[in-house]
C-alpha cells in the first residue's frame, strides 16, 4: 500500500473497501477544505502606478461621477447614504475632502451584498493564490449638480 492508508470503521458486509482510486481525491478534498494555510501566504497584488493627473473625456465618461477605491484592509462602508469607517478612524484624514463634496451622493459600485463580495474575494484568493481587491471598498460619488470632476 502507499504512504497513506485509509480504513473504514463499521463497513457493511459485502461493501467494497475504500481503494486507492478514492483515497487520493478524498485526501485532496480534505486539504482543499483547510484553506490557504497549507499552500502558504497569498502573493501581493501588483502595485498600480497612477498618473498625477487624469484627463476625463466627456464624450465617453460622465464628468459628474467619481469612482473611489479605498485601500484594501480599511473598514469603510456605506450606511444610509453616507460613508462610515465604523469607528476605526480610517476616514479621519479625509475629512476635508469629504466636506468639500457635501451634497454629493455616495453609491456602492457593486450591487451584491457585502458578505457575498467577501466570499467571492476569499474564493478567488484561494484559487489564485494571490491577493484580490476588496470590492466592498469601491464607491461612486455622484457630485452635486453644477460640479464637474
Amino acid at each position: 500500500m502507499g504512504r497513506f492508508a485509509l480504513r473504514t470503521l463499521g463497513r457493511a458486509a459485502g461493501s467494497p473497501a475504500l481503494g486507492p482510486a478514492l483515497a487520493m481525491p478524498m485526501l485532496a478534498g480534505l486539504l482543499a477544505l483547510t484553506g490557504r494555510s497549507l499552500a502558504g501566504p497569498l502573493q501581493p497584488r501588483a502595485e498600480i502606478n497612477k498618473p498625477a493627473h487624469t484627463h476625463v473625456d466627456i464624450a465617453r465618461h460622465r464628468s459628474d461621477v467619481i469612482t473611489v477605491k479605498f485601500r484594501d484592509g480599511l473598514l469603510i462602508r456605506l450606511r444610509d447614504g453616507m460613508l462610515t469607517d465604523m469607528g476605526t478612524g480610517n476616514l479621519a484624514g479625509a475629512e476635508v475632502v469629504l466636506r468639500s463634496v457635501v451634497g454629493g451622493q455616495w453609491k456602492k459600485v457593486h450591487s451584491l451584498p457585502e458578505a457575498r463580495l467577501d466570499l467571492l474575494r476569499e474564493t478567488a484568493q484561494n484559487n489564485l493564490g494571490k491577493v484580490v481587491a476588496d470590492f466592498n471598498l469601491e464607491f461612486f460619488l455622484v457630485l452635486p449638480e453644477g460640479t464637474d470632476a
